[in-house]
């Protein structure tokens, strides 16, 4: 569960990162 958890975490932190990028150029 910790593990499934933590690849939550970094897919979502990934999804903001995109987003912060996206805001950047649009």
């Amino acid at each position: 569960e910790k593990v499934k958890n933590s690849s939550f975490w970094r897919v979502f932190f990934t999804f903001l990162d995109f987003f912060e990028y996206s805001r950047v150029y649009f």
